[in-house]
């Protein structure tokens, strides 16, 4: 299905100079500051393609029980900020940081309707945690850029400083559980006949086999396959605005932890529609003091398998130094 949604997007567009190109690639000794704020919710599961349970339904088949052992609701919300500096070290590398703050909440309204079935209660009761996520730096280099194509390749490490939480039932976890390695790839096609622009992106993640402790005070191990995720975003920069859409893809592994799998990986397709404005038209007829971009955008999963039916509200702001 992806491939076939990468093919129709491509034949829309005349690939390969966009009038406001966005500058996502910095000179030498320049860099640029983003801020991005989000708000997701979530409170059903794509069992398998477009096979939606609630959050509760599916907690309990996976547990054994019956679905008539407990009612109410299970719904999840995040607040996440993230702060992404990034710097030239010459005409063809950049070096990224990034650093999120992230605040979650698991609402539970859970009854136990046969009087057996506390631990369940227990283990999804209502939690929230607040802190810094994982740190991640980047560094990638231009291979190729043409007034048709920009081309880049990078590699970037995730630091695992977050809290994770395992069999913790009354706290949530704000990161990955375990270092993270991976490499990653950014295609962008501009169009000579028009303000149209195609961004491609693709990234691999590779794990670091990890130990954890757990509420008992043991330690286990940490495994987790690679996982990755692929996306293409077609967007129109008319003038000082700018708006576009696209698809992601997740393919999350699932974790395991001492032997156990706890069947959290994932896959799932979103669609994305953005909104934004911005003064890099102006770089077309001469420098600019302060370069800038402003986007708003909405992000729904439609499709996925073992993945959580989520939205997404977002405002993002960018800055050129």
């Amino acid at each position: 299905m992806l491939q076939t949604i990468f093919i129709i997007f491509l034949l829309l567009i005349n690939v390969p100079f966009l009038l406001a190109q966005s500058l996502n690639f910095i000179p030498e000794g320049k860099f640029f500051f983003n801020y991005e704020l989000n708000q997701s919710s979530s409170n059903s599961i794509y069992n398998s393609a477009r096979s939606e349970d609630s959050i509760l339904e599916s907690k309990l088949s996976k547990e054994g029980l019956d679905a008539n052992a407990v009612s109410g609701d299970v719904e999840y919300e995040s607040l996440n900020q993230f702060f992404h500096f990034q710097y030239g070290l010459g005409n063809s590398y950049n070096l990224a940081f990034q650093i999120p703050y992230i605040s979650k909440k698991r609402n539970s309204s859970l009854t136990d309707k046969q009087g057996a079935n506390q631990s369940f209660l227990d283990k999804y009761q209502t939690a929230s945690a607040s802190g810094l996520g994982d740190f991640e730096i980047q560094f990638f280099k231009r291979l190729n850029y043409t007034d048709e194509h920009d081309f880049q390749m990078g590699l970037g490490y995730n630091h695992n400083n977050a809290d994770f939480n395992y069999g913790k039932s009354d706290k949530l976890s704000l990161g990955s559980g375990t270092r993270e390695f991976f490499w990653f790839l950014k295609w962008t096609i501009f169009s000579l006949d028009s303000n149209f622009k195609t961004d491609l992106r693709f990234k691999e993640i590779y794990t670091v086999f990890d130990e954890v402790t757990d509420e008992n005070g043991d330690t286990r191990s940490l495994k987790r396959k690679n996982s990755r995720v692929g996306s293409i975003f077609v967007s129109n920069y008319p003038s000082d605005q700018h708006y576009g859409a696209g698809i992601e893809f997740v393919d999350q592994a699932a974790t395991n932890i001492g032997g156990s799998n706890l069947s959290d990986g994932y896959i799932h397709y979103s669609y994305k529609l953005f909104y934004g404005l911005g003064n890099l038209v102006e770089l077309e007829s001469g420098p600019v003091e302060t370069p800038w971009e402003g986007e708003l955008y909405y992000q729904s999963v439609f499709y996925g398998l073992n993945a959580n039916q989520t939205t997404t509200f977002g405002i993002g702001a960018t800055v050129y130094f």
